[in-house]
């Protein structure tokens, strides 16, 4: 190696030494008490980071995760933003009390309902137990078929891919040659389509190509994949279902109970005669001055 070749690796590591702690940092060197962002006397650490992640749902956690710098620079441009507000001393504003006082509200109303709801409103597995057996009906599963479908204009077409189809050419190819590009898969039970369709399609084999079908939509030809019998769907395939299903009815059923013990003590009173005299009633008179000629 040439002196001039040492030298330009030299420099070339010594770059890489000095430049890396800007663009990358050893996770080793990182803890929760690390501090990643400061905006005025307030710093952020590894830990406060994380804590507000928590407090994201699944999807918008990852989506912040992935774009973790943006993520936090937001949150630390907007507690600049309201430091300069207090500094201001705009807190004090009655307007500004006032829609801190509702934000207020909303976040312990929030916070009451899941606390004392959410967490009270998940069924027991005995619950969903109960519920599967006293609706079995809708978890009932009708015969089904399964079918290829083509629909085209007339019947001659049909008739041509059928003939194509039984001569050995796949439905598709049959099809692409009297010029359709696409052969839907269809499934279906009993009752959901045309009688006509119906009566042809669950009197076919597994394999089968019917006869053209004339419909309203033009000519149908249908050849038979699967058929799938009448079942009834396991507990173990619907429990999650039941579980959401009755939760929601728990929760609707808790909250209103919740309301209800609040709002019938004596803590919550509101004079319905008092705020139509000073509310409706002022506005009334002022609307019957306002009609009434002047001299």
């Amino acid at each position: 190696m040439t002196l001039g070749k040492l030298a330009s690796c030299i420099v070339i590591f010594f770059c890489i030494a000095i430049l890396r702690p800007a663009f990358a940092a050893d996770p080793s060197t990182v803890s929760d008490d690390t501090v990643v962002a400061r905006t005025g006397k307030t710093s952020y650490t590894v830990g406060d980071v994380r804590k507000r992640l928590e407090r994201l749902e699944p999807p918008y956690r990852y989506a912040a995760e992935q774009e973790i710098a943006t993520f936090v620079r937001d949150f630390v441009q907007r507690q600049a933003l309201a430091q300069e507000g207090l500094r201001l001393g705009l807190e004090h504003d009655p307007e500004v009390r006032a829609e801190i006082e509702e934000a207020t509200q909303a976040i312990l109303i929030r916070a009451l309902f899941k606390h004392e709801v959410v967490a009270r409103a998940m069924p027991s597995p005995e619950a969903v137990a109960a519920y599967y057996r006293e609706h079995l009906d809708e978890f009932r599963v009708p015969e089904q078929a399964e079918v290829d479908q083509i629909v085209v204009p007339n019947e001659q077409k049909a008739l041509a891919i059928r003939t194509a189809a039984l001569g050995g050419q796949s439905l598709a190819a049959a099809a692409h040659a009297e010029g359709v590009d696409r052969v839907d898969v269809a499934t279906f039970p009993r009752g959901m389509r045309e009688p006509e369709i119906e009566q042809v399609a669950f009197a076919l084999a597994v394999g089968e190509i019917s006869q053209p079908v004339r419909t309203s939509e033009g000519m149908y030809l249908f050849r038979l994949r699967a058929r799938h019998e009448a079942h009834l769907k396991p507990l173990e395939m619907v429990t999650t279902s039941i579980q959401a299903q009755l939760a929601a009815q728990n929760q609707q059923r808790l909250w209103k109970e919740l309301q209800g013990r609040l709002w019938s003590s004596d803590a919550v009173m509101v004079r319905e005669d008092l705020l139509k005299a000073a509310i409706v009633g002022a506005r009334v008179a002022d609307s019957s001055e306002q009609a009434s000629p002047k001299n």
